[in-house]
């Protein structure tokens, strides 16, 4: 790992219930012993010889993660292990989860779909083992083939809409279907510890969420050929909650993250004018000064409107990554190029200037103003892609950068990182003052992309994405793993150290933050009490997702945004954003 100065910020994670036994975090520490705080723990490979790619990814606290994501043709998970598993395709591309203990060991791997086009996008952990999914399908896709609760899908149209939930030992509990005739995609989710989840994405034309339920709901986007953003929760069994839409001339819900009284943050992009919140008290319309805009949302538990801000400059700017704190917080990342402008007319008001197009990194307050906004990047394309928060206010960063990158200029422990291909991964932790603690890189000669993190309690996290050919993860280091595509792409999934001594779990003070749009000055809105968290689950995380191109070829192009499935566009861009409670 490289970092400026070799000093370390201690954290825990984010959004569990403070109080715990300190003993629990000592023995949540599995598989860190061997590795100091950003340095690689372990790092493994799956896939075969077409293109694989990992999209979601969400940890539980007793050290192991789950992942989602796209196969093509047959994909090996766990090779020589216990638990090797092969995954073959039903059609062109399909949907797989896949489940590793804390050692990197494969424990499970699932597929779902059809002949068509199926991706999953998101995932996010429940603490008893069982996880939520989102993604998108296109024609006709099975979920749990041969077991109980095997489920068929049929898409309306071109694209629906999936949420699933799979059990511990990977067995499908349900799954669900949103969607029209148009396109209409799910790009990240996030759990409440009670089971239910919200989504976001993006939906095209007249888009039905619940059909034949009590709470059926029909969404209609403003302009038959532009795409609006969809928020909607679902409750434990897989009925429909609420589900709700923010309009405009083309927009996309990126990141989605909860908080634990069931409230929750969205962040995106829009271009023009957005509505959200139509007609409700706190409705609030967003201009954009340019090409596109970043976009951060709060949501209250029953769909309404809490707050809505925006971020950017005169191109085109995404929030893809969002992951929130206990006391109301947040913390977003995504991209910006030339100028951004992030909390205009506050007192922590602040301009950043990229160089090309630059990582940002933003901390928002519970009322959504912003707290401070940070800058990286270089003269290449350096994308933020997710983000996840640790309890502390620190919070760790992934994504693909091209070139030369410097993180925290200026600060003490500056680091410039340099890819050893067209484009490599980082893994970033920031201070929670915004302040840089280490960066680390990992990647070859070719394109490798870090596309989702999440973090445990111990301080530890995992990252996942793609890579293609030869790629190093730990250079130096005494882990220092070296993995090598079976073919196109394939999956990554790779694990980075905590501090030695994790920060004991705070006591967490019970209640909420009020809305900035609230009519009181001083609001004191009592907040939904904490439920007991069972030791084996870390919220949420967000994720971020694109859309996918008709073939499942990529195009190399020198931005890290390759036409290929599931980057999503504003002009071919994607998603991602981490997403929940993670």
């Amino acid at each position: 790992m490289t970092t400026g100065s070799g000093r370390r910020t201690r954290s825990c994670f984010a959004h569990l219930l403070g109080g715990i036994a300190i003993i629990a975090l000592l023995i949540l520490s599995t598989g860190n012993a061997s590795a100091a705080d950003g340095e690689l723990v372990w790092a493994k490979r799956a896939g075969g010889t077409s293109g694989d790619r990992c999209y979601g990814i969400s940890s539980f606290s007793d050290g192991s993660s789950v992942v989602t994501g796209s196969i093509i043709g047959t994909a090996v998970f766990g090779a020589g292990e216990a638990n090797e598993t092969t995954l073959i395709s039903a059609g062109s591309i399909d949907i797989f989860s896949a489940r590793y203990n804390a050692n990197g060991t494969l424990d499970w791997a699932k597929r779902a779909g059809g002949t068509g086009q199926d991706y999953g996008t998101g995932i996010s952990t429940l603490s008893d083992g069982s996880s939520v999914v989102t993604g998108y399908f296109n024609g006709t896709a099975v979920f749990g083939a041969g077991e109980p609760d095997e489920t068929t899908l049929v898409s309306a149209g071109s694209c629906d809409i999936f949420v699933a939930r799979y059990n511990a030992n990977g067995t499908l509990a349900w799954a669900t279907r949103a969607g029209g005739t148009d396109t209409d995609q799910g790009y990240g989710i996030s759990a409440f510890p009670n089971g239910t989840s919200v989504v976001t994405g993006r939906f095209k034309g007249t888009a039905v969420f619940g059909v034949g339920e009590p709470n059926e709901t029909t969404l209609v986007a403003a302009g038959y050929y532009d795409y609006d953003i969809l928020i909607a929760r679902y409750n434990s069994d897989g009925t429909l909650d609420w589900a709700t839409r923010a309009s405009g001339t083309q927009e996309e819900g990126l990141g989605i993250s909860s908080f634990p009284d069931g409230t929750s943050v969205v962040t995106g992009w829009f271009a023009d004018t957005v509505v959200f919140g139509a007609g409700e008290l706190n409705e609030t319309t967003l201009v954009s000064a340019g090409a596109g805009d970043i976009f951060v949302a709060r949501y209250n538990t029953d769909g309404t409107l809490d707050w809505a801000t925006r971020v950017g400059g005169a191109y085109h700017d995404l929030g893809r990554g969002i992951s929130t704190f206990a006391d109301g917080t947040s913390v977003v990342t995504g991209d910006f190029r030339d100028t951004a402008v992030f909390g205009a007319g506050e007192p922590n008001e602040t301009t950043l200037v990229a160089i090309k197009s630059d990582i940002f990194i933003a901390k928002y307050n519970s009322d959504g103003t912003l707290a401070w906004a940070k800058r990286a990047g270089g003269k290449g394309w350096d994308q933020g892609w997710s983000i996840s928060a640790f309890f502390d206010g620190t919070s760790v960063v992934t994504g693909p950068f091209r070139g030369l990158v410097i993180f925290g200029a200026g600060e003490l422990n500056e680091t410039t990182l340099v890819s050893a291909g067209s484009m490599d991964i980082f893994i970033v932790k920031y201070n929670a003052d915004g302040t840089l603690a280490w960066a680390t890189r990992a990647g070859g000669t070719k394109w490798d992309h870090g596309w989702d993190i999440s973090s445990f309690p111990d301080g530890t996290s995992v990252v996942t994405g793609y890579i293609e050919g030869t790629a190093v993860f730990g250079s130096g280091e005494p882990n220092e793993t070296t993995l090598i595509s079976a073919g196109y792409d394939d999956i990554f999934v790779a694990k980075y150290g905590g501090p030695s001594t994790p920060t004991p779990w705070p006591a967490v003070v019970v209640g909420t933050v009020a809305s900035k749009r609230t009519p009181t000055p001083t609001p004191t809105p009592t907040r939904t009490p904490w439920p007991t968290v069972a030791v084996g689950t870390v919220g949420s995380k967000r994720t971020s997702t694109p859309t996918p191109s008709p073939t499942p070829t990529q195009t190399r192009t020198p931005t890290p945004r390759p036409t290929s499935p599931p980057y999503k566009t504003p002009t071919p861009t994607q998603a991602k954003g981490k997403v929940g409670l993670r």
